[in-house]
This record gives structure tokens, C-alpha cells and sequence, in this order.
């Protein structure tokens, strides 16, 4: 088993963690082979901007995390999903789902996640106070516990990676506010959502537009998840100050994104550290490796942001 790059964290706040040799690392296109998700994954994820189901870890790493979480007292917020980063299964399905090369941007780590009374807001990734320029950006959600519609797991709207940036505020509306900015076309994708049921171990990949959020945990037992951004190595990121106002006025809003996205290419503010880079374009083109992927121009063109861009 080829050790894998140390991972350094902080264990009870001030000695160094490394974890050597966790993942079987692939040594050419056979090895590679067997992580590759199939046509019709990828076919779903460009129709309905996710794709849930994919096992990205085993018992061992499971068992490892489990023990970290109930032992370690400080754990930095991007020192578990760096682990996950490290793991064929994910460096494969985020090279096919993102369409080239990419790099680690950030995680989190969420325990007791919807325990509390309204769950998690529908939202859309690329509102926060983030965004980056072009918009290549994946976000997967790894389950260390069993979750359905019972305990707060997560729902994806179908096709709501082609709505346009939505004039909402990230994490902080109400359902009734997110439905009361839809057409009616969206407002029935939206009632017909998707609950992503998924075995522990197993992960959702979506779009940064895609519309997702989660209701209240009903049960006793509060759920962990492990959250995974990864970005295009030569994304430049755009701080908070580029935020969009939310507005009613739809012609507003999109006059707003536009002119977003004009300060956007003239002011970028910093770009994502290259410490955590998985260069799969080039590492597959020397093991003669061609590998199925989504369209890059056309799941993260520019004018998906607003029918006024296009």
C-alpha cells in the first residue's frame, strides 16, 4: 500500500496528526478503471445537476473518522475532508463531474446536523458570500451515518442547476421565500424534489446552482456529514464584498449578476491554495487513460447564471 502525502491537522489543539498509507493509491489504468462512474451517472448528473450514491470510503476509513470524532477535542474544520480528498473513489468522481483538473477549496465537518427545528434552508452553493471566477466548483456530501427522509437528509431539486442564480439569501430564508422567487414551471420541480436516502459511506456530488436544503431530523440519533469543495486550479476567488442583493424584481437581479460578473473578472480578489492538487488531466494522459466526462463549457458556462448573460 503506497503511503499516501501526511495530512496535517491539529490533535487536542497542538500536536501534528499524519495518516500514512490510508488509501490503496491506483498505480496505472487498470487501478484507475475501477473508480470510473458510468455513462449514465454522469448522464444524470448533467440532466439534474447531482448524482447521489457513490461510496467514496470503507469500514477502515469510516471506523478512523468515527474514532477522530468521538476522541480528537479540536479537529480543524478542513482536517477530515482533506482525508476524503485523498480517496480514489473521490478524486475520480470529481474529475468526471467537474470535467478537468482540480483542487481542493474547502470542507466541514457537521455533527448533529438537522437536530435543531427547521432543518437546513434550500439554498444554492454559489450564493454564499463566496463565488469564483469561472464558476467551477463541486460540492459532495459524504454520510458517516445512514440517512433518509426520517433523520434530515438532504433533498436536490431536479433541474434547479438551470434556473439561474436565484435572488435569495444564502442559508437564511424560508422555504416560502425560496418558492416565492420560482416560476411555475420550478415551482413544480421544486415539489417534486428528491430525497437523497444513502447508505453511510456514500456521498451526493452537485452542481454549485443546485437548489437543495433539508428538513428537520425527527429522529434521536443527530447525523454527521463531511463536506467536500473542491474547485478549478485556476479559479480566482471573489471575497463577499461581490455579493448579489436579493430583489424581487427580476429584471433587477439580473442586471445585478451581470454587472457582478463584470467586477468579478476586473477585481478577483485571492486564489484557492494549490497545497491539495489532484492533476488528473495530466496523470491520466501518462497512463494513456481516456475517461468519460461532463461537458466542462457547458455545465459551467457563464450564461447559466442568468438568461440575461446568455
Amino acid at each position: 500500500m503506497e503511503a499516501v502525502r501526511p495530512i496535517s491537522g491539529q490533535l487536542n489543539g497542538s500536536h501534528p496528526y499524519q495518516i500514512p498509507g490510508l488509501f490503496d493509491q491506483p498505480q496505472n489504468a487498470t487501478d484507475w478503471g475501477k473508480y470510473i462512474i458510468p455513462d449514465w451517472q454522469l448522464a444524470f448528473f448533467e440532466r439534474n445537476g447531482f448524482v447521489s450514491g457513490i461510496q467514496l470510503i470503507d469500514e477502515q476509513v469510516l471506523h478512523l473518522i468515527n474514532h477522530l470524532l468521538a476522541n480528537v477535542k479540536t479537529v480543524q474544520a478542513s482536517f477530515l475532508p482533506e482525508i476524503v480528498f485523498h480517496s480514489p473513489a473521490y478524486r475520480m468522481a470529481a474529475y468526471q463531474l467537474l470535467g478537468k483538473s482540480f483542487c481542493f477549496f474547502h470542507g466541514n465537518t457537521l455533527s448533529g446536523i438537522n437536530s435543531d427545528i427547521e432543518g437546513r434552508p434550500f439554498q444554492q452553493d454559489f450564493s454564499y458570500g463566496w463565488s469564483e471566477w469561472p464558476m467551477r466548483h463541486l460540492s459532495c456530501q459524504v454520510e458517516l451515518e445512514d440517512v433518509n427522509e426520517l433523520n434530515g437528509c438532504t433533498y436536490y431539486v431536479q433541474g434547479s442547476h438551470k434556473f439561474g442564480l436565484l435572488p435569495i439569501k444564502a442559508a437564511t430564508c424560508s422555504i416560502e421565500t425560496v418558492k416565492s422567487v420560482l416560476s411555475t414551471k420550478q415551482l413544480t420541480n421544486f415539489d417534486r424534489k428528491c430525497a437523497s436516502k444513502l447508505r453511510k459511506r456514500c456521498t451526493s456530488f452537485y452542481h454549485p446552482l443546485t437548489l437543495h436544503g433539508a428538513y428537520l431530523n425527527i429522529t434521536k440519533k443527530a447525523g454527521v456529514v463531511i463536506e467536500i469543495n473542491a474547485t478549478d486550479c485556476q479559479n480566482r476567488m471573489v471575497m463577499p464584498k461581490f455579493k448579489v442583493a436579493s430583489s424581487r424584481n427580476e429584471t433587477h437581479f439580473r442586471q445585478a449578476v451581470s454587472n457582478l460578473f463584470t467586477e468579478m473578472v476586473n477585481e478577483c480578489s485571492f486564489e484557492p491554495s494549490l497545497t491539495l492538487l489532484f492533476d488528473a488531466d495530466k496523470q491520466f494522459w501518462d497512463l494513456g487513460l481516456s475517461i468519460p466526462k461532463v461537458d466542462l463549457q457547458r455545465m459551467y458556462a457563464l450564461n447559466m447564471m442568468s438568461p440575461a448573460l446568455q
